[in-house]
């Protein structure tokens, strides 16, 4: 019983590290090309 319990416990709190690490490379994902695209833009926009 314990025992099953304490793997309900460790199964959900593996569950929400990979969400919080989800929620991290998804902002830094969203930032970077957000970065990219201003760099993209900025360079055409020298180029004109």
């Amino acid at each position: 019983m314990i025992l099953q319990k304490s793997v309900e416990i460790s199964e959900h709190l593996f569950y929400l590290a990979q969400q919080t690490i989800y929620n991290k490379l998804y902002r830094i994902y969203k930032l970077y090309t957000q970065i990219l695209f201003d760099v993209l833009l900025a360079s055409y926009n020298n180029k004109k």
